[in-house]
């Protein structure tokens, strides 16, 4: 017997069962900026391996941590809206 594919379109895709692809490009956006960035090469290893981390934590975090039941990327962009619409 053939299964029916649900109606609900809503539903995010889910990848790895958890994240939808804004939470991937929330934990991958810190790391692929820096390596379009920085220039490696001049580098030393310990220097790497701490901006490294230091990206990876703040992809974490930024995936993580979620103010008032909204994604940090959500707050700035409302931040950034209410301050462009503030009147003077």
């Amino acid at each position: 017997m053939r299964e029916r594919m649900t109606q609900n379109f809503s539903q995010p895709i889910r990848f790895f069962g958890r994240f939808t692809w804004k939470d991937l490009v929330r934990l991958a956006a810190p790391t692929a900026l820096l390596f379009a960035t920085v220039n490696f090469t001049d580098l030393e290893l310990n220097v790497k391996l701490a901006a490294l981390l230091a990206t990876a934590v703040t992809g974490v975090v930024w995936y993580g941590w979620n103010p008032y039941g909204k994604p940090v990327d959500v707050h700035v962009y409302h931040l950034i809206r209410w301050i462009l619409r503030k009147e003077v």
